[in-house]
Formats: C-alpha cells, sequence, structure tokens
C-alpha cells in the first residue's frame, strides 16, 4: 500500500489564524476553514511484509461496532494501523514551542510528570526552566493541552476496544529528538503476560520518520540460531526480544543500513497510527514531539486472545 496518495482533513485555529501544516513545512492563512494533512509516506521495500493497513475513522459513521471490530483485528494481527480523518485535534503552536535537551534522560514522560510536576526537585526544576523559560503562561496553555489530548486518548481506547480490561492507561510524550536509535522490537521489562494497545500522534511540524522490518515470527524463525532462542523454549516473550536486540540487532545495526532490508515511514504532523511495537522490527530514524499510549490489557479480554504476543512466541518456538 502506498501512502503518498493518502489524505486527510483537519484544522487548528490559533487566533483568528488557521495553521496549515504539511511535511516540511507549515504556512499561515486567514482564509482556509479547512487544513489539508498529507498522510504517511511509505516507502515499501519489496523484501519485507507489507503490514500497513489504512482505515478512514469517517467510515465508522455507517457501523461503528464492525468498524471498531476491524480495526482491532488489524491490530492483533500485527498491522501498522493508519487512521485517516483522526478525531483528534492538537494544538501544534503551543506544542512546538516546547523542547527538552536529547538523551534518554527526558526522552518519554508521562502526562502526570509534565502535569504535576515535581518542582520541589531540583533536576525537575532545571528541565522545566529549559523548556519554558519563565514563561508562566506558556506553561498553562501547554499543562491544559497535555492533559486534554492525554484523557481523549484514554476515551478513545476505551470507545473502539469495548471490551478490553486496561488494567493501566499511561500516556507519555516525547519533546526530544530523537533517532537514529537502530532496528529493534520493542520489550517491556514486567515479566506478566500482558496485551499492549498502542496509539501515537505526530505532534510535531515535521514528519517522524520510521523504519519497519522483518516481523517478529519471521525473526524467530531466521534467527533463532544466531540468538540461542532454543534455550529460551519456555521464555516470556520479553527475554526473547531482548535476545533479539542483543544478538542479532545489535551486529546488524552496527553494519550500513543495507544490511537488512526494511520499509521507510514518514508519518506527517497529525498523523494517528496504532501498532504493537514488539510485533514488527522497527526504528524511529528521526522525530522530535510525540504522544504515544501505553495501555496495559488483560489478554483474556482480546478479541482474539491466541494472537497475545506470548502466545505467538510460543508458538513459534515450537516450530
Amino acid at each position: 500500500m502506498a501512502g503518498a496518495g493518502m489524505t486527510g482533513l483537519s484544522f487548528t485555529r490559533l487566533g483568528d489564524a488557521y495553521f496549515t501544516v504539511v511535511p516540511g513545512r507549515a504556512v499561515w492563512s486567514r482564509s482556509r476553514q479547512r487544513i489539508e494533512f498529507r498522510m504517511a509516506e511509505i516507502e515499501l521495500s519489496a523484501a519485507v511484509a507489507d503490514r500497513f493497513a489504512s482505515l478512514d475513522w469517517s467510515d465508522r459513521a455507517a457501523d461503528p461496532s464492525a468498524f471498531d471490530a476491524g480495526l482491532i483485528r488489524h491490530y492483533e494481527a500485527g498491522d501498522i494501523v493508519l487512521l485517516r480523518h483522526p478525531p483528534f485535534s492538537v494544538d501544534f503552536e503551543v506544542l512546538n514551542r516546547v523542547s527538552f535537551p536529547a538523551g534518554r534522560a527526558h526522552q518519554k514522560l508521562t502526562d502526570r510528570f509534565l502535569t504535576y510536576p515535581k518542582l520541589y526537585r531540583r533536576e525537575v526544576r532545571q528541565l522545566f526552566r529549559e523548556g519554558f523559560g519563565s514563561d508562566v503562561f506558556l506553561y498553562r496553555r501547554f499543562r491544559r493541552e497535555v492533559k486534554r489530548l492525554s484523557d481523549d486518548l484514554r476515551r478513545f481506547a476505551c470507545t473502539i476496544a469495548p471490551s478490553y480490561r486496561f488494567l493501566k492507561q499511561g500516556v507519555s510524550w516525547r519533546f526530544t529528538p530523537t533517532g537514529p536509535e537502530g532496528l529493534h522490537v520493542d520489550y517491556f521489562r514486567r515479566p506478566e503476560d500482558l496485551h499492549y494497545f498502542r496509539i501515537f500522534i505526530n505532534v510535531d511540524l515535521q514528519p517522524r520518520v520510521w523504519t519497519v522490518g522483518p516481523p517478529l515470527p519471521e525473526l524467530i524463525a531466521r534467527f533463532a540460531e544466531e540468538a540461542g532462542l532454543g534455550e529460551l523454549a519456555s521464555a516470556p516473550s520479553n527475554q526473547v526480544c531482548h535476545r533479539l536486540n542483543k544478538r542479532v540487532f545489535d551486529r546488524i545495526n552496527a553494519q550500513p543500513r543495507s544490511a537488512m532490508d526494511r520499509h521507510t515511514v514518514r508519518f506527517a504532523p497529525g498523523d494517528v497510527w496504532l501498532y504493537e511495537t514488539r510485533l514488527n522490527s522497527h526504528e524511529i530514524f528521526s522525530g522530535h514531539r510525540l504522544v504515544a499510549t501505553d495501555f496495559y490489557v488483560d489478554p483474556a479480554s482480546m478479541q482474539n486472545p491466541s494472537r497475545r504476543v506470548d502466545a505467538q512466541v510460543e508458538e513459534c518456538l515450537r516450530r
């Protein structure tokens, strides 16, 4: 599925002007009432499985239950779901006035950290000085936007996945320059057999560029011997993903990028995508501002519990 031809409509009003956003540039317009976002541009590699699925939120009106079920079916299958005409608004002007220093220390910040900062801690005070200076009014607008959009994401997840029993609904924000970080599969330190529900929105005025490599089942089949996965036959999926990162991707990422085939995706400003980041290898090649969900779900409440990551990994290791 080539993404270059996909378009969506949305707008953000700033005072009496409207902000037009297209990949790579932003244009002011006082006359336009609707603003076109060019959606993700995808360069597909013929050697990598095409796991992209495009759904249009405006189609949901005809049959909400069927639309929601189809979206969740794609997600649980490991597809990267691109959501056209998403039901979110973003105050780009406020969010793009804020930036934090590069580095892993502040790469992912929870909405609670940002909206209820522990300013009695010196390192937190210093971070907020770097992000906001002495502009209290900027922080107040920023705080309202972070809280509003975080709450919108939580409500959205409950709407489209009514059967999911959410055990945690964390939302994290990125305001640091990121990438390139190298291909990897995500793993989470919690040992429980959990389903993760992840939604991403690019809230930056520049595209967020990812590369996407082979899916997890293919990685297990191709690199089982090199990664020593035979000794992890009954291990949680997190251990298998960690082993693939250390023994396979550390080697691959030290080589030229041609060492592993991959798709390249440029998520435009305002793009929304849903993606189980343990099921496909991927890399943040470049990006700055993003909001993402970190939702834990009881796997028994999935549409198809046999598609949970631990079950898929167990099946692959038995082959």
